[in-house]
């Protein structure tokens, strides 16, 4: 999994990212995989997000699940 391009120093240090232990500067990197990195961390934000939601139903339906059998008791 590739961490988050990180700068130490903006002015100093080149943007760098990190695969499997071995650091890649952006700088050299081709359109190609430019494109693929900005592919790669539009999914990771995605992933994110969707789990975010995915906690929420879960809980919703929790909520649900006890009213239910809330309601079902007095039946």
């Amino acid at each position: 999994m590739a961490k988050s391009p990180k700068t130490a120093d903006a002015k100093s240090q080149p943007k760098t990212m990190t695969i499997d232990g071995e650091k890649f500067s952006l700088e050299d990197l081709s359109e190609s995989a430019k494109k693929a990195l900005n592919t790669l961390q539009f999914a990771d934000r995605k992933r994110a997000e969707l789990n975010g939601e995915l906690a929420l139903v879960n809980t919703a339906r929790l909520g649900m699940i006890n009213i239910l059998k809330n309601e079902l008791k007095k039946v």
